[in-house]
């Protein structure tokens, strides 16, 4: 009986406070609840997930998929720890936790996920940039990840094939753009972690967890800055 009460009682806190605040989508909602299933259901608070898993659950494609697991992510409702074989092991929070979460976040922060603009432009969140598709061709990928050397920009990982991501250094949210002077490759767990941090602070982090040595913050912060200083009219091609 207990266990029935809890359960009903994390289901009324989604459905009370999670979906309304967060407005999370159909894709987002399936792929939370199952993440609650396997997690906290079984007395866990990580849970394992594979693109496969997460199509099937979804429905979409396992790109489209993986993408709503990431935007979970960045509203706060889980957080990624590693990948491997098994797949994508994250920790999974329930609804009173994310609500503590995002009380400690900063409003323009918070505000970056409002679902009207007004509310946004009111307190001064800029609105993303206009998309392009040109960061989905191959060849402006691979110019990416060539000018990077082949590693995560954030933590100098060897990147492997097929398992590596564009991050935008200003997240789309706080108004950055698609241009080639705003993307970094970088792997799929620094990708996650940052979230709307700035690209400096990232590192910062990074290093405060001993992902990137403290020697090598300087740098990567001379890069960050050779970003900052490409010529506005550039151009998404860079």
């Amino acid at each position: 009986m207990h266990a029935q009460f809890h359960v009903a009682r994390v289901w009324m806190a989604v459905e009370d406070w999670l979906n309304p605040t967060l407005r999370l989508t159909t894709p987002e909602r399936a792929l939370y609840y199952h993440l609650v299933r396997v997690s906290h259901l079984l007395g866990h608070r990580t849970a394992y997930i594979s693109r496969r898993r997460m199509a099937a659950i979804t429905g979409l494609s396992t790109a489209t998929a993986r993408f709503y697991l990431r935007v979970l992510a960045r509203k706060r409702c889980i957080r990624f720890l590693s990948r491997g074989r098994r797949g994508t092991r994250v920790e999974v929070y329930l609804p009173d936790e994310i609500a503590r979460r995002w009380a400690r976040l900063p409003r323009a922060e918070r505000l970056a996920f409002a679902p009207q603009s007004p509310a946004r432009d009111a307190a001064g969140q800029p609105r993303a940039w206009q998309r392009t598709d040109l960061i989905y061709t191959f060849e402006f990928r691979t110019r990416i990840l060539r000018r990077e050397a082949g590693r995560c920009f954030y933590c100098l990982r060897r990147l492997q094939r097929n398992e590596w991501t564009l991050d935008h250094v200003v997240p789309l949210a706080r108004g950055g753009s698609d241009r080639a002077d705003n993307l970094v490759a970088c792997c799929a767990v620094c990708n996650w972690s940052k979230g709307l941090l700035t690209a400096e602070d990232f590192l910062h982090q990074l290093v405060r967890k001993k992902v990137l040595p403290r020697s090598h913050l300087r740098s990567r912060l001379r890069a960050l800055a050779r970003l900052g200083k490409r010529h506005p009219d550039a151009g998404p091609a860079g």
